[in-house]
């Protein structure tokens, strides 16, 4: 149960709303990349890029700055060495050049099964994000009170009047999201973390009404009442 509420939460919640507000519901990647554009967050920006290419490995399918940003730099130090890699970085006009090279190369020695395989759409880590925002919220709202607590009321917070998410549903979609980020880099548990916590920023009670606000409605997948 808990696996079809991250792939498609219930229509009507609160958790939907926020779901379709940002962009939709397009994948977590894409999703980070919006929000971080439409609020001048170049991290980020850099953390959505970042999950867009390890979601989708085929780089030639990426925008050739994104692949000279997130791709360029390891290869260049796994052929080269760092400090050769850090010299040939300081040249972005090549390293692009390099980048687009390497998408055709790439390209090339793709199998016809390679390179027609599609990513999942990626919903799932979205939806749990969006959860462990509001888990997070909860528990800064009421530090003194028990994770059960905080996931009863994460998920009535989350779910339509009278129909609360399941409690259980949610503890496995906290989980589920914390294991995700203990399985990333350094980096990106440090990336990961910001994104959940842009998405605290973002969510809090009268979201709709700030972004409006805010001018960000972009964001918006449903006009405000």
């Amino acid at each position: 149960m808990a696996r079809s509420v991250l792939g498609e939460p219930p229509k009507g919640s609160e958790l939907g709303a926020r779901f379709a507000a940002l962009l939709g519901g397009q994948p977590f990647c894409e999703a980070l990349i919006a929000l971080g554009e439409a609020k001048s967050d170049d991290l980020l920006v850099e953390e959505g890029e970042r999950q867009a290419v390890l979601r989708d490995p085929r780089i030639w399918k990426h925008p050739a700055q994104r692949i000279a940003r997130h791709v360029v730099p390891q290869h260049l130090t796994e052929e080269f060495g760092e400090a050769t890699a850090a010299d040939i970085l300081r040249h972005p006009d090549f390293v692009l050049g390099y980048a687009q090279r390497l998408q055709t190369l790439e390209y090339y020695r793709a199998t016809a099964a390679q390179r027609a395989k599609e990513p999942r759409k990626g919903h799932e880590l979205l939806v749990a994000a969006l959860i462990l925002a509001e888990f997070l919220n909860v528990q800064e709202r009421a530090p003194d009170r028990s994770l059960n607590y905080c996931f009863r009321t994460t998920g009535r917070n989350l779910g339509r009047a009278g129909q609360p998410i399941g409690r259980s549903i949610i503890r496995r979609s906290v989980s589920r999201i914390l294991l995700h980020i203990g399985r990333e880099s350094e980096r990106g548990q440090e990336m990961m973390t910001l994104s959940v916590f842009r998405l605290r920023e973002t969510f809090r009670t009268g979201w709709e009404t700030r972004l409006h606000e805010e001018g960000l409605v972009a964001l918006i997948g449903r006009p405000a009442d």
